[in-house]
């Protein structure tokens, strides 16, 4: 397996809350899991799969919302059989409705910035 830090904007699917507890009963962690792909400037697309660790009962992200997000990236040898896990360190969603062509537009003068 590879690891590797990944800046970049990210269209967001999918969200669910899990939890993970630790062996034998200790803390318990809680984050959402959104879908996502990686996509190379040499053009390959691989699925990808968001980990952002949150609060109890946090409120996801609507599908097809955009985060900056900066991860840590695992990559495993089995790619693109098994999705990217990236793991956030810093996510900052757009709000809006994705769908909105006014979105389209604030995304693109917040990225020229």
């Amino acid at each position: 397996m590879s690891m590797t830090t990944v800046v970049g904007f990210f269209a967001l699917s999918g969200g669910c809350c899990v939890q993970t507890s630790k062996p034998g009963g200790g803390a318990k962690a809680y984050h959402c899991l959104y879908d996502t792909v990686v996509q190379c400037t040499s053009g390959p697309v691989f699925p990808a799969q968001l980990c952002v660790y949150s609060p109890f009962n946090d409120l996801l992200l609507m599908d097809d919302s955009v985060a900056y997000v900066i991860v840590r990236a695992y990559i495993a040898l089995s790619i693109p059989c098994d999705p990217i896990l990236l793991e956030a360190s810093k996510i900052a969603a757009f709000p809006g409705d994705p769908g909105s062509n006014h979105q389209a537009i604030r995304l693109t003068c917040q990225s020229a910035l």
